[in-house]
């Protein structure tokens, strides 16, 4: 794993070069990336990847994040990341890129397997990762957190109503939770290939557990994960999460950039920004609005 290049070819003579990298935010070399396999529920053997430092013991409980995607063939896999590699990996912690079905790591049928109806093998294969960290002693719910950006949220937060017991931690980068009305949101109707469609069951069978929003409203589980909220998806999503967070008593932080959209990929306007939580510093609420 190294800092992204750029680099310069030469048709004539076939040369190659390096012209400039990205600058070294960490130095990966005091890491060690290694391959796993988990069994998921029904028995397929499914690969990630373990980011750790050389000298991190297993048994040691390591704090762990747990990082996914899982949706639309699109492929996850390690890579030189400074704004991850300093604060997390460096600071002795360990970090996992899980390869889910309904990605794209293995072609068509990777993906196919986990659709509309089967799109629950895709949390399935989530949870079996965070199981098998844990039998290795890689680390324990205590110290295990996930954190994904928009199907990746949708997957953190199916996982942490599923199996509360596993997690203890969350990061939602871009909110994607409402499936109930998702086809009526924003550019929603273009995701019924991969979830099918909540009007007609039988093409959504998989989707129906996948209500975040819902299931966190059910009951206060016995350990209550912490939840970040960063910027937004479809902008009702994130801030009806925290309403529900706050309704079940669970710490939470919600920040949005009011400029920019699904990826906050945006030229910002000024300092418009909300930031909202619901934590042991904050018991009463904190709300700050800025611009």
């Amino acid at each position: 794993m190294e800092p992204t290049p750029l680099w310069y070819f030469d048709a004539a003579s076939e040369g190659l070069e390096i012209l400039r990298t990205t600058p070294p935010k960490f130095n990966p070399f005091r890491h060690v990336a290694e391959q796993f396999e988990a069994t998921s529920l029904d028995g397929t053997r499914i690969p990630y990847f373990l980011v750790r430092p050389k000298n991190a013991r297993f048994g040691a409980e390591i704090p762990t994040l747990l990082n996914g995607y899982g949706g639309f063939h699109a492929s996850l896999l390690p890579s030189f990341a400074g704004a991850m590699g300093r604060p997390w990996p460096e600071q002795g912690n360990a970090y996992v890129v899980a390869n889910l079905r309904s990605g794209g790591e293995f072609g068509p049928r990777w993906h196919e397997a986990a659709q509309a109806a089967t799109k629950q093998r895709t949390w399935d294969d989530f949870i079996a990762f965070a199981e098998d960290l844990i039998r290795r002693k890689v680390t324990s719910p205590r110290r295990l957190g996930v954190v994904g950006g928009s199907q990746g949220d949708l997957l953190v937060g199916t996982a942490t109503t599923q199996r509360r017991d596993r997690f203890n931690a969350a990061i939602v980068q871009v909110a994607l939770f409402d499936m109930f009305r998702f086809t009526k949101l924003g550019a929603g109707s273009s995701y019924i290939g991969e979830y099918g469609d909540p009007a007609i069951p039988s093409s959504a069978g998989g989707s129906r557990p996948t209500h975040p929003i819902r299931s966190l409203s059910r009951a206060r589980p016995t350990q209550t994960p912490s939840f970040s909220l960063p910027p937004r998806a479809t902008a009702c999503m994130r801030p009806t999460a925290a309403a529900r967070l706050a309704a079940l008593g669970q710490p939470y932080y919600c920040y949005e950039n009011i400029d920019g959209g699904h990826s906050a990929a945006a030229n910002l306007t000024g300092y418009a920004c909300r930031l909202h939580s619901n934590t042991p510093m904050h018991p009463g609420g904190l709300w700050i609005e800025c611009g």
